[in-house]
């Protein structure tokens, strides 16, 4: 069993609902700039939706995500320079879809530098890492100041999809995101291979080789939507 899933087997972690922290604030002025810039003109007019992938790590999810669906456009980001090389080995291979822009950046960079407020549709965190431990919570996505910044940008009615082979992380993630953040959950649901034919993420594809089941969270920002 993986060390993290053994520590999310414990059941402290599916008793949530009581211990939703708030979570500190976010200065975007403390973040670094990117090395990387946009397209001068990437903002500009009438554009396609546009989705953002938190860590999309090799790209197996970004190149298919794009394939199939090519009015829609997706910015996916990755800090880790092996994975953003082997991703660029594939797209050498298959072919870089026109819709997809791959940065090697922090995603904090990104958000808080590159992307206006109000301007993604869908955020995708695939398999992150869950940081067990307790001590570690503000790490975890959804307990983590940059949740402030992905909000932000995030357009009213817009998506934040996350996937992961641990079932009590994934609770604990809903209870944050609907009493802590004020969104509307869609729906956490879990599957298995038979559900999935094509993985997203070479990820999902070990955890469902294996026979374990994986998870999914959707939740969007309503209309009305009040910051914590």
């Amino acid at each position: 069993m993986d060390l993290a899933r053994s520590y999310f087997n414990d059941l402290s972690f599916l008793d949530t609902r009581h211990r939703v922290k708030a979570v500190r604030p976010l200065r975007c002025e403390d973040i670094p700039a990117p090395k990387s810039k946009l397209p001068e003109d990437f903002w500009a007019g009438e554009r396609a939706a546009t989705d953002l992938e938190i860590g999309c790590g090799v790209g197996r999810h970004p190149l298919r995500y794009c394939q199939n669906n090519p009015r829609r456009r997706l910015i996916a980001v990755e800090k880790s320079p092996v994975r953003c090389r082997s991703m660029k080995v594939v797209m050498e291979k298959e072919g870089r879809p026109s819709n997809l822009l791959l940065l090697h950046e922090h995603a904090s960079s990104v958000l808080c530098h590159l992307i206006p407020e109000s301007s993604i549709s869908r955020v995708f965190i695939l398999y992150p890492n869950p940081y067990p431990k307790a001590k570690h919570l503000n790490q975890r996505w959804h307990a983590h100041s940059i949740m402030h910044r992905i909000l932000k940008v995030l357009c009213a009615e817009g998506e934040v999809l996350m996937r992961s082979n641990i079932e009590s992380y994934m609770i604990e993630a809903k209870e944050y995101f609907q009493d802590h953040w004020n969104l509307k959950v869609n729906h956490l649901k879990s599957f298995s291979k038979e559900d999935q034919k094509d993985p997203w993420t070479h990820f999902e594809k070990k955890y469902l080789d294996r026979g374990q089941k994986c998870f999914e969270l959707s939740v969007c920002k309503p209309l009305n939507w009040k910051k914590p």
